[in-house]
Order: structure tokens, then C-alpha cells, then sequence
């Protein structure tokens, strides 16, 4: 007979005395073998100090940490000055959610090992957000989505097979992701609005490569980069405004390459050394700075192809092809 291991725990912190004497809530489970989920939700009273800590350990088969917001297995954390949440999966049927809100000072991970992976963290209205996701195997997929963060972190590294990430934020802040990923059906998609000074870069590695970052009002940027090593790649970066900086450095097999970037003082370099390539710069901008735009493409065999346009300011470009 199938056993199943599964837990749910709820924790509400409750506000009997006020300042140091309160205790701060944790909750820690671990669950092992096969139907495995997980439920946990903290909350802090108004007004009050608090950290909140969760942990979920899974180990194997259909585990599954989902949406608190929608019932289903997860951990979800509201109102604190602290609250840190942690879900480990190991084997199987992988899946996972964590969902914070008005957080002042968060911290979220999530690390899955083999199978079906899936993660979402979701933050609303939280503040010195610090995210890292890591996956190994599979089917592998991350998804975050953050509305009002500062300053803010993605981390999320994925090894292989069929490997996505997705993240949105709204009102960033001061640091931003950094994506990497190494085999099989790669895509990475960034898009942030505000952005501030965010340097994003993803890296790639092999297979069937695709990424995308745009952020729109942007400010302090002074770099984007995107790194494909092989196989299908294309990459694309927008950008809007402010100190701009790009740099797309592809390697070989289907390579393809889009920068675009409006106003301020731009700077771009793409590279592409095998295959079938074609690049494109646009920058439209340069408010002084002592007035860059720069551009550049170099590409090394096979397919060539280049475009580079620029309008305002001091503009240089180069194209390389040999």
C-alpha cells in the first residue's frame, strides 16, 4: 500500500507582548517518501517586529509546494519586517511556490534536484528582495514575478534538459538578475519597468538558446550582456533610457542578435564567431555625456549579415567581418 507523507502546517504569529519579548516564528518540515505536499502560512500582527522563517524539505516522488492563495500546497508570508522562505525538493514530480507580501526585508529560495522541476516565487508589495532559484534536471521551468521591490536580486541557475525562466518586475531596484543555464531547450525572458541601475546578464550555454531582457525606463544600466555559447541561438536586449551600455557575444551555430536602445549615451558591442550570422544594432539617443553612442559587430565566418543605426550625439560604429 502507497504511503503518503503529507503535511500541512500553518503557522499564524500572534501578538502577545510587543518588542524583544515576542518570539519569532519559524516553521520547519520535512517530508520523505512518495504523494508529498505542503501547505504553510505566516502573518504577522500590525504594527509589530517580526521575522518569519519557513523551511520545506522534500525527498522524493509527486512532491508539490504550490499557491497558499489558491489552496493549494505552498508557503505564503504577509506583513513582517522580516521574513525569509525555503523549499528543497529533491526527487520526482517537483513543484513549488513561495508568495510574499508587504515585506519590508525578504528572502526567498528554492533548490529542486530531478524530474519534473517547476518554481514560482512571487512577491507583491516586499522590500530588500533576495531571490535565487536553482534547478538541476529535467523539465525544468522558473517563473518570478515581483511587483514593488527594492533593492532586488534574482539569482536562478538551471543545468538540464528543457530549461525556461521567466521573471517580471515592476518597480525594481538596485541589483538585478543574473540567469544561467547550461544544456538542452534553454529560453530566458527579463522584463523589468523601472530597472534603475539593473546589469542583468544571462548566460547560455548549449542547445537550443533564446533570450530576451528589456527594461524599460532603466537609468544607471552600464551593461546588459547576453553570452550564448552554441546551437539555435538569438538573443535580443531593448533598454530605454539613461547611461545604456549591451554587449551580446555569441559563439556558434544559428546566431542572431537585436540591440536596441533609445536615448542617453548608448554603447554597444555585439560578437558572433560561427555560423549563421546576422546582428543588428539601433540606438537612437545620446543626451551628451560627452557625447557617446559607440557601436560595434564583429563577426567571425559563416552567414554574416550587419546592421548598425544610430541618431543623436557622437556617434562611431565598426563592422568586422572576416
Amino acid at each position: 500500500m502507497k504511503t503518503i507523507l503529507s503535511t500541512i502546517a500553518t503557522a499564524f504569529a500572534m501578538a502577545f507582548a510587543s518588542g524583544a519579548a515576542l518570539a519569532q516564528p519559524t516553521v520547519s518540515t520535512s517530508q520523505v517518501g512518495t504523494g508529498n505536499s505542503l501547505y504553510v502560512v505566516q502573518q504577522a500582527p500590525d504594527y509589530e517586529f517580526y521575522e518569519l522563517t519557513a523551511t520545506v524539505k522534500q525527498t522524493g516522488n509527486n512532491n508539490v509546494a504550490g499557491d497558499p492563495l489558491s489552496k493549494t500546497p505552498g508557503i505564503f508570508q504577509i506583513r513582517s519586517y522580516d521574513a525569509y522562505a525555503e523549499i528543497v525538493q529533491n526527487g520526482n514530480k517537483n513543484g513549488a511556490s513561495i508568495s510574499q507580501d508587504n515585506i519590508y526585508r525578504s528572502g526567498t529560495n528554492i533548490k529542486q534536484v530531478g524530474a519534473d522541476n517547476k518554481a514560482v516565487v512571487k512577491q507583491k508589495d516586499s522590500g530588500e528582495v533576495a531571490n535565487t532559484v536553482e534547478q538541476t534536471g529535467n523539465r525544468n521551468l522558473v517563473n518570478v514575478d515581483q511587483l514593488y521591490v527594492f533593492p532586488f536580486s534574482i539569482r536562478a541557475y538551471q543545468n538540464g534538459n528543457d530549461n525556461n525562466i521567466t521573471a517580471k518586475q515592476i518597480n525594481s531596484g538596485f541589483g538585478g538578475p543574473l540567469v544561467e543555464q547550461v544544456g538542452n531547450l534553454n529560453k530566458v525572458t527579463i522584463d523589468q519597468d523601472n530597472a534603475l541601475y539593473s546589469g542583468v546578464q544571462v548566460q547560455q550555454t548549449g542547445n537550443a538558446n533564446n533570450a530576451s531582457v528589456k527594461q524599460k525606463e532603466s537609468y544607471f544600466t552600464r551593461e546588459q550582456t547576453i553570452i550564448q555559447k552554441g546551437n539555435d541561438n538569438l538573443a535580443s536586449a531593448d533598454e530605454q533610457g539613461q547611461d545604456n551600455a549591451s554587449r551580446i557575444v555569441q559563439t556558434g551555430n544559428l546566431n542572431k542578435a537585436t540591440v536596441v536602445q533609445r536615448l542617453d549615451y548608448s554603447e554597444s558591442l555585439v560578437s558572433q564567431t560561427g555560423n549563421n550570422n546576422i546582428a543588428s544594432v539601433t540606438q537612437n539617443g545620446g543626451n551628451n555625456y560627452a557625447t557617446p553612442n559607440k557601436a560595434s559587430i564583429i563577426q567571425n565566418g559563416n552567414g554574416f549579415a550587419a546592421a548598425i543605426s544610430q541618431s543623436g550625439s557622437g556617434n562611431q560604429a565598426g563592422v568586422v567581418q572576416q
